[in-house]
């Protein structure tokens, strides 16, 4: 009610009511939330836009919304490794699906055509810090 009371096109809603999909132009979004929109433009022409000042919506609706996603952080670049990089990589024991098998006991797993459903994570040189 509050997104269309504001113009804001509603593009999907989950079955049990779980996320709201909603498209809404930058001006509609800085009215609507209080909050300031930068944009951003990368040396390649690509432009983000991030708010820089934090949200502000009226208690009611904050009571049902977990996240205002996607207007924080920047992208990634790509990143290219060329194949002797990959090599090197490799030599130095980096994880390949051959090291994730041995390490976990994983045996192969024949293909079974349905939707993978959980997965796991491996990053190298990151440790727990009680700062974080």
């Amino acid at each position: 009610e509050w997104l269309r009371a504001n113009g804001v096109a509603v593009t999907k809603v989950h079955p049990h009511g779980d996320y709201i999909h909603a498209e809404a132009t930058v001006a509609q979004l800085q009215k609507m939330s209080n909050g300031v929109f930068q944009t951003y433009e990368h040396k390649t022409g690509a432009k983000v836009w991030r708010v820089t000042t934090g949200v502000n919506v009226p208690a009611e609706v904050a009571a049902a919304i977990d996240s205002f996603a996607g207007f924080h952080g920047f992208p990634l670049s790509p990143v290219v490794v060329d194949s002797k990089l990959k090599q090197k990589l490799r030599a130095a024991g980096a994880v390949t699906p051959a090291v994730f098998r041995k390490t976990y006991n994983v045996t192969d797993v024949p293909k079974t055509g349905k939707q993978n459903i959980q997965a796991i994570a491996q990053f190298q040189g990151q440790y727990v810090d009680d700062k974080d």
